[in-house]
Formats: C-alpha cells, sequence, structure tokens
C-alpha cells in the first residue's frame, strides 16, 4: 500500500536516513542530515510541510515545500520552494516523484501558498 502524506515527529530520524540514501556520496550520514534540517528550520520546523511517500510501512521517497515570501512590485506573496526531493534507490523509476510533486500542488493551494517555486541542484551550481 502506499499512501502520501505528512512526516511524523517520530519518523524524522527515518526520514534523515532516506535522505542520506538517496543522496549517498553528497551528504555524510543520516546525523548530518538532521543537524542541517534543524538549522534551516529551526523552530519554524513544519512537519506538515516535509510529505513523504510511504510504501508497505516504510518512507520511499520525500518532499519538501519551503515556506517563503517574495516582495513583488509593491506586495508580498507567499512562495512554496519545493526542495529536498528523494526517494530510495530501491524504489527510483517508478513515479513516486511526480506523486509527491501533485500532493504537494494540493497541500500549498489549501495552505494560501501564491506561487511555487521548483529548482535543482545543478541549476544552482550552474549559476542559473
Amino acid at each position: 500500500m502506499t499512501t502520501i502524506r505528512a512526516v511524523r515527529r517520530e519518523e524524522l530520524d527515518e526520514m534523515c536516513e532516506l535522505i542520506a540514501t538517496a543522496y549517498a556520496g553528497r551528504v555524510r550520514d543520516a546525523a548530518a542530515v538532521r543537524l542541517a534540517l534543524e538549522a534551516e528550520g529551526g523552530p519554524a520546523f513544519n512537519l506538515e510541510l516535509n510529505r513523504v511517500l510511504e510504501i508497505d510501512g516504510r518512507l520511499a521517497a520525500r518532499i519538501a515545500i519551503i515556506n517563503r515570501e517574495m516582495y513583488f512590485h509593491g506586495g508580498v506573496l507567499r512562495v512554496g520552494g519545493i526542495g529536498g526531493v528523494c526517494t530510495d534507490p530501491a524504489h527510483r523509476g517508478k513515479g513516486l516523484c511526480k506523486l509527491l510533486l501533485d500532493d504537494c500542488t494540493n497541500v500549498m493551494k489549501k495552505m494560501g501558498f501564491d506561487v511555487s517555486l521548483l529548482y535543482g541542484l545543478a541549476a544552482c551550481q550552474a549559476g542559473h
């Protein structure tokens, strides 16, 4: 059975392990991932904005919505940045990230985001 939902507080270690496995070679380990998430989110860390896809009781993919504001033509827009997209290597190529992206769109609409923004690491490194 496949379920898409917010991560639960008691699953944060499992989520960090998933991220470390998915980004093997780019992150040191799950403890480093946990530290980075805590530094990024601090007291504003929002479990609802960390979306996970569970298959048969195990986390198989994750995506994060980063809540930001953008000043535009004298006003403020609420922006949902999409980041931290990852899939367990054993589940890649099955369209799980598309399912998570669809879920994020629905969550952002319900939570009143004005704009969403998806960026990739390669584009950031290339200066785009």
